[in-house]
């Protein structure tokens, strides 16, 4: 009985705090939006630099399209849960494609490698496309129901294998510089692909029942990942601003 009241005590003061921030995909969306356009106008007219604005401003649109962000401002809670749910899965599929190939021409890792080519890469965005197609007619419950946790695995996948790859380019730099700057890369997208990949895989267990959805893990779960979902973008994006000013990540002098 006492555990159970603690349970529900460590609940409230959860909700409490999720409520309190959980607009922070708004801030974090506009970091992400602000390095994207420095990045723009300061770096070298590089593909590496070009993938790395494509990112940030996926990554922005996935976070402000999360959770309750894009209802604390007005325009945007105008469009309705009709309209951001798809803008969401939209930036899910477009981080998978835009994340293999930013790690197929910045990694040196032969896990990395593949993405490198150019017609690897059409394939990806051609094949995200297609399936994007075909679930944007869908309804919300629908694709929760039957294709959100193929989706959030796929994701996962493809952020594990990026962090794989970068650890790999670290431990096997040839050079003092080229690991210094592998460290850098693989600091900074580690926040954001661990703690990104640990959230969508949160999020499968739930929709595949492995856990009671009443559960006292679940209500946690369910709280709490958002927020990291979000933070993590707060924290990856000033990693690699600082990488870069270090190290000159990716060609990059800030």
């Amino acid at each position: 009985m006492q555990g159970s009241v603690s349970r529900m005590s460590s609940v409230a003061h959860v909700q409490q705090l999720v409520g309190f921030i959980d607009w922070l995909g708004i801030p974090a969306a506009i970091l992400a939006w602000s390095f994207a356009l420095y990045v723009y106008l300061v770096a070298p007219k590089t593909l590496a630099a070009r993938l790395l604005v494509v990112l940030l401003i996926v990554d922005g649109v996935a976070v402000i399209s999360s959770h309750n962000n894009w209802t604390y401002v007005d325009v945007l809670s105008d469009l309705g849960l009709g309209v951001w749910w798809r803008i969401h899965v939209a930036s899910d599929f477009a981080v998978i494609v835009t994340y293999l190939a930013f790690i197929g021409v910045t990694v040196n890792s032969p896990l990395a490698r593949p993405f490198a080519s150019k017609r690897v890469r059409w394939g990806l965005a051609a094949g995200a496309c297609l399936l994007l197609g075909a679930i944007m007619p869908m309804e919300w419950d629908v694709f929760l129901a039957h294709y959100a946790a193929l989706l959030y695995t796929l994701i996962a996948a493809v952020l594990t294998w990026g962090l794989l790859a970068a650890i790999h380019a670290w431990k096997t730099a040839p050079d003092a510089a080229s690991r210094s700057r592998a460290r850098a890369f693989t600091i900074a997208f580690g926040v954001r692909d661990l703690t990104w990949m640990l959230a969508f895989l949160a999020l499968v267990a739930f929709l595949n029942g492995r856990v009671e959805a009443d559960s006292y893990l679940v209500t946690m779960v369910t709280m709490v990942t958002p927020v990291l979902y979000v933070v993590a973008v707060m924290i990856y994006v000033p990693l690699i601003a600082y990488g870069m000013l270090r190290t000159q990540l990716f060609d990059i002098d800030l």
